[in-house]
């Protein structure tokens, strides 16, 4: 719907997303060309992220499926059904520039996983040393700043 309204109004569009926002955002406009893309802490491989979530919950594949859904002592809900759609749902496209913006010490996506979906994509990739998954001290809020204005800068001069 998002999309259906933009498209008749403006020749151009970005799109900035979030953790999990940044996975949505890749699922649902995987046919969409950006001028640009900005992504913070991205999750790149839901599939993956469900997988630790339940290695770290001490939940095999059988036992979710078996009871549908598993509540977590971290406060996550494991499900069956979201899973299946997840493996059945991958990412299998995007085109548009993107520029990501990773913590150091992101505790849901992994480092390898950013370099492999960085390298398939040709994305534009920001390490902030210590930085976490959620970027919310005053010196991680400032270097966020720094970092979106820096992107914008870079795709408005055409490089």
């Amino acid at each position: 719907m998002v999309y259906a309204y933009l498209k008749d109004r403006y020749k151009k569009f970005s799109l900035c997303a979030c953790s999990l926002g940044a996975y949505f955002s890749l699922l649902a406009y995987q046919d969409i060309a950006f001028e640009r893309c900005l992504f913070i802490s991205p999750i790149l491989n839901m599939e993956r992220l469900i997988k630790n979530m339940m290695v770290w919950a001490n939940v095999s594949e059988n036992e979710l499926k078996k009871k549908g859904t598993i509540g977590t002592s971290f406060g996550e809900t494991l499900s069956w059904d979201y899973y299946q759609y997840v493996r059945e749902n991958p990412i299998r496209k995007w085109d548009s520039k993107t520029f990501i913006l990773y913590g150091e010490r992101d505790n849901l996506t992994e480092r390898q996983v950013l370099d492999s979906f960085s390298k398939k994509y040709s994305c534009d990739v920001t390490v902030m040393e210590n930085g976490e998954h959620y970027f919310h001290t005053p010196e991680q809020l400032a270097y966020l700043d720094r970092w979106i204005k820096s992107a914008v800068c870079r795709t408005e001069k055409g490089r």
